[in-house]
């Protein structure tokens, strides 16, 4: 601090100042220390503020340009192939401290002891300034990025060395469940290569504002596959034929489970080994984040994992062909209910699970969260689904969301199935959720918004809901295999709900 004295500096007002120097230096030269001697460095710390920045002649090289071994104080030729190159002015000389690219004719002579002012001019077809400010505007052009992954070994070194916008340009081959920690950073990652891997990939402590575009999600392993469906969505449902379906692949069909087995009994003894609990999927998991995004993902046995989430949303997916576990899954089991997460535009396919399912979500009287324009297409299990009953220690019920200007076309069991008491595995009460001698089974407020929602081709229940004070309005199930809706709900509002052609099939796993 000062000594309060006016002009007096103490000690530490000096030392400080020297760090701050040592900063620009760093920044403008590329060198540990800003000595010509130091070591190469890509990013500058200030030890002052903590304020981590890319240093000037890495930004010159991921923009196409690297520094001269020279400069204009101690002179030198750029070379006819030198047109990449770029000169420092330095301060210490009476210089600017930016770099200058030569914009004329090569060779170029830069005498010793000269200026880009004495040396042909400043202008576009002369020396062009590119310093800490002038150079990033032009250089935006060919490089926005503070950091890309060519440049590491690890997700988690791009992540310590993040500061805003971040490129992941090449493939990544993780480890199952490799966590990559970005320490409350608010970042937008572009995605322009995939992330390659079995299990799960774990992104971690992004900061509030953080967005995730064109994340591409692929498994290692090819699995064997079914397919219960004709070319033209016409229902297989012979066990003996659907194993005819098993091939490998991972884009035309999904891993078979023991949901299969009881859609389709007597398939469990005709499939290989090989083809029996393979729980193969490539999974992204966004885990225990506040206000993270994830736009237009896409892959092959891709999942999306949004764990102990709030107001995060899956934004548009670029139809994602799905793994073993739910496509898009906001799953709160632990610590407070999740709030304001959404499914939003987009598409999946395929998946032996849902397409889009929330676990121990509450909206709250907003009805914050839920799933808006979105569209399945056979899915291995339902379309869009609140879980129902307990899993685990607590309930995984959901309350107060809105399902709207959606489809489910073609799922194996059902359509939308928005209910929260099982009648397949009833139980005695309800732990961590509302007691049944408060509000029996079916009964529970749910409080959904239920909205323009439309159902083709389902092997099951076309539309299924129970509970109680919801509206709904505008639904419409056609052309299903089983029964077109299966309501058990009170003191809920209808609006134009319309049944076309259903219970289609009669076979024994019917519904």
């Amino acid at each position: 601090m000062s000594s309060g004295c006016g002009d007096v500096l103490s000690l530490n007002d000096l030392q400080v100042a020297k760090k701050h120097q040592i900063f620009e230096a760093e920044v403008i030269t590329g060198k540990q220390g800003g000595v010509a001697g130091g070591a190469d460095i890509d990013y500058a710390t200030n030890q002052v503020t903590g304020q981590t920045q890319k240093t000037l002649p890495a930004v010159l090289r991921d923009a196409g340009f690297s520094p001269a071994s020279f400069n204009f104080t101690t002179g030198g030729t750029l070379g006819a192939d030198d047109a990449d190159k770029a000169v420092l002015w330095p301060i210490e000389d009476g210089g600017d401290g930016n770099y200058y690219v030569w914009r004329g004719s090569l060779p170029k002579v830069i005498p010793a002891a000269s200026t880009p002012l004495t040396t042909g001019g400043i202008s576009d077809s002369a020396w062009v300034a590119f310093g800490d400010i002038t150079f990033r505007a032009e250089a935006d052009k060919k490089f926005k990025y503070s950091v890309k992954l060519s440049d590491f070994t690890t997700l988690q070194q791009l992540a310590d060395a993040a500061v805003d916008s971040v490129l992941i340009d090449r493939d990544y081959n993780f480890s199952n469940n490799e966590t990559v920690n970005f320490g409350g950073k608010t970042l937008t990652i572009d995605c322009k290569a995939k992330f390659i891997g079995d299990g799960s990939l774990v992104f971690t402590q992004l900061g509030r504002g953080s967005v995730v575009v064109g994340a591409y999600m692929e498994s290692a392993t090819t699995p064997w596959v079914i397919k219960p469906w004709t070319d033209d969505n016409q229902w297989i449902t012979n066990p003996a034929a659907v194993v005819a379906t098993l091939k490998q692949s991972k884009t035309d069909g999904y891993q078979p489970t023991v949901n299969d087995y009881a859609k389709f009994p007597g398939i469990e003894s005709l499939l290989p080994p090989e083809a029996k609990g393979q729980s193969i999927s490539s999974t992204l998991e966004i885990r225990e984040c506040t206000g993270v995004e994830v736009h237009r993902a896409s892959g092959l046995m891709a999942c999306f994992l949004f764990r102990g989430c709030h107001f995060c949303k899956m934004v548009d997916a670029d139809n994602p062909s799905g793994g073993v576990h739910g496509v898009i899954t906001f799953e709160n089991l632990s610590g407070d209910w999740g709030k304001g997460n959404y499914v939003i535009g987009g598409r999946t396919s395929y998946g032996s699970v849902s397409s889009a399912q929330f676990l121990r979500n509450n909206g709250g009287f907003a009805r914050d969260g839920g799933v808006i324009g979105f569209t399945s297409y056979r899915a291995g299990e339902s379309g869009v689904k609140t879980w129902q009953g307990t899993v685990g220690s607590t309930t995984s019920r959901n309350y107060n969301l809105q399902f709207r200007d959606s489809a489910v076309l073609y799922p194996v069991w059902d359509g939308f199935d928005l209910g929260a008491d099982t009648d397949m595995n009833p139980e005695d009460d309800r732990p961590g959720d509302f007691p049944i001698s408060q509000y029996p089974v079916h009964m529970l407020p749910l409080n959904h918004l239920i909205d323009n929602l439309f159902v083709r081709g389902s092997l099951g229940v076309g539309f299924g809901m129970d509970g109680q004070g919801l509206y709904v309005s505008n639904i419409t199930v056609e052309d299903c295999a089983g029964s077109g809706a299966y309501i058990l709900a009170h003191e809920t509002v209808f609006t134009n709900i319309a049944i076309i052609d259903t219970n289609t099939k009669n076979f024994p796993a019917n519904q």
